[in-house]
């Protein structure tokens, strides 16, 4: 920065936590949460079936019913907790790993499976759950949330007919919370994170599992016991259960569905590429008859 009076520096930003990697409570004169034993106990069950069917999602592409899958491993306080935060008239903007978050919205975690399937391009309604579509390009979904946000401020609501929330909730103005998190899986089913990390840095974050943290909380204030934590645990396989069951039904994906509506009126360099492409399908049908 110049010394002749330019823009002050921005203030750096403040590390909050509320929860230690051992599950004690940690008080903080600027963020008080606080959270009742039926919330709590909410969060853990959330924890669990999320990663539960994230474990599920990802043995599924390893055995080849999927295309690919980008685990949210580690991640899944961040995004069960930003999830439960948002009200229902509130739109979250997705990258292409925020099972948690979709989770939350209630949407039928098949969704995004059909969609590493090849099946469809992801089945949910943006508009209805109020949760945009999963963005590939990475980054992409902060210009569209911003977007969104902007649009918003000039029609000068929120959803409904509340004006005034345009302003943030804490009347200061737009907000930014950066989740310092740690993904522990690879990036995707795709690559190897032996190639780009270390292993004490994983074992690192791994002492800090979001659901050992919590679960150390319930059980130090004895707001759960072992038949909780069990009846959890029982439920979160029925789900990995039922979406196995569910993804394995699912058609196989039509190689040739790639060519449709890519242009409104049609195009003849995709025609001539569906052509190309139905005749090399055809060789191999060709190539068994032999």
């Amino acid at each position: 920065m110049s010394k002749g009076g330019g823009r002050a520096p921005a203030s750096e930003p403040e590390f909050v936590q509320l929860l230690s990697p051992s599950g004690e409570r940690v008080d903080h004169p600027d963020y008080s949460v606080d959270f009742t034993d039926e919330e709590l106990r909410g969060l853990y069950r959330d924890l669990v079936i999320v990663r539960k069917l994230d474990a599920e999602a990802t043995a599924l592409q390893r055995q080849g019913e999927l295309g690919i899958w980008a685990s949210l491993l580690g991640q899944e306080a961040a995004q069960v907790g930003s999830g439960r935060a948002m009200r229902s008239q509130d739109m979250a903007f997705p990258t292409y790993r925020e099972h948690g978050v979709l989770f939350c919205r209630g949407i039928d975690p098949i969704m995004p499976l059909s969609l590493f399937r090849g099946v469809d391009q992801g089945g949910w309604d943006p508009n209805a759950m109020k949760f945009n579509m999963y963005t590939i390009v990475i980054g992409a979904q902060t210009l569209h949330a911003t977007g969104y946000a902007m649009g918003i401020a000039m029609d000068g609501k929120t959803g409904g007919d509340d004006g005034e929330a345009v302003i943030a909730y804490f009347g200061q103005g737009p907000t930014l919370i950066e989740a310092y998190t740690y993904r522990m899986g690879a990036h995707t089913t795709s690559d190897d994170p032996t190639r780009y990390r270390i292993a004490s840095e994983v074992e690192a974050w791994q002492a800090k599992d979001p659901i050992k943290r919590l679960r150390a909380l319930l059980e130090r204030e004895q707001l759960a016991d072992d038949a909780y934590f069990g009846s959890i645990e029982d439920e979160a396989a029925r789900h990995a259960t039922d979406l196995r069951e569910r993804v394995l039904s699912m058609p196989d994906p039509d190689p040739q569905k790639i060519f449709d509506n890519v242009y409104p009126t049609g195009s003849a360099e995709v025609d001539k590429q569906r052509a190309e492409f139905t005749r090399y399908m055809e060789s191999f049908a060709t190539a068994g008859g032999h």
